[in-house]
């Protein structure tokens, strides 16, 4: 470690906590050095010794405030040289450089500024942002599928409460159907009957349509869809979905769909 200033002291407390068997903390100021190093059970040097100490070095991090290079590439030369060409990793972190930048030409020397930092810092934060975009999508999905999930359990009272409904209607105009037969009226008459009366009811019949998105966005849509059928039911059903309740649907005169001829 190059220098015994702030950034430096957590970059060295990082690598002692990851297991680095020996540290050497090189300052300019000796005594700065010693405190940092008696905290790190590390060895501290004057800066006078560091071209001494790089030949023992497999990483380098440096961050002081010196206006020049400490460690020029003539000095790197020779510690790679006395390493028998093993090579060195170096993070410059000053600004400006603690290490000349020439310094990686040389072909056993990894060397990372402050810049490379910044550009990886960079490459993770847009990682993160597709991540979080991901994230984001997988999100809105779900919290669709829950209130579509949602508005169908709101709606289901009123379509039971519709199908109740129908069949009380069936079963009555089938009865009418009879009843016109009884009276005399002709097949023709009854078929007519019974034709326009399906027709008024072809909303009953519609329990899909109901538990889509256009018709579940409230209890008010499925009234209305229903309100031109029979107003009386419709307010039946509107008691229903705000009280979560089926209604007690009888087969009397609101029931039916069109009077007896």
């Amino acid at each position: 470690m190059v220098g015994a200033g702030e950034m430096n002291a957590l970059a060295a407390r990082h690598f002692m906590s990851a297991g680095v068997k020996r540290m050497v903390i090189a300052n300019r100021t000796l005594g700065r050095a010693q405190t940092l190093a008696a905290e790190l059970k590390a060895y501290a040097v004057g800066l006078e010794d560091l071209d001494k100490e790089l030949a023992q070095a497999d990483i380098v991090i440096t961050c002081t405030a010196s206006a020049v290079p400490l460690i020029t590439k003539s000095a790197a030369e020779a510690a790679i040289r006395a390493r028998r060409r093993r090579p060195i990793f170096m993070v410059d972190l000053a600004v400006p450089r603690d290490i000349d930048p020439d310094v990686a030409d040389l072909e056993d020397v990894y060397l990372f500024s402050i810049d490379d930092l910044q550009q990886l810092i960079d490459e993770n934060r847009q990682q993160r942002a597709v991540a979080a975009g991901g994230a984001r999508l997988l999100i809105d999905e779900e919290v669709a599928r829950f209130l579509t999930e949602s508005r169908a359990h709101d709606a289901g009272p009123a379509i039971r409460a519709l199908r109740q409904q129908g069949d009380g209607i069936r079963l009555q105009t089938l009865e009418q159907a009879h009843r016109l037969l009884a009276a005399g009226k002709s097949t023709d008459e009854v078929i007519e009957f019974l034709a326009s009366t399906l027709t008024g009811l072809r909303s009953i019949c519609c329990d899909d349509a109901l538990k889509s998105d256009k018709l579940l966005g409230s209890g008010a849509a499925i009234i209305r869809a229903h309100e031109r059928l029979h107003p009386a039911q419709a307010r039946k059903i509107g008691r229903a979905i705000r009280g979560n309740q089926p209604p007690a649907l009888g087969r009397g005169r609101d029931c039916a769909s069109k009077p007896i001829p």
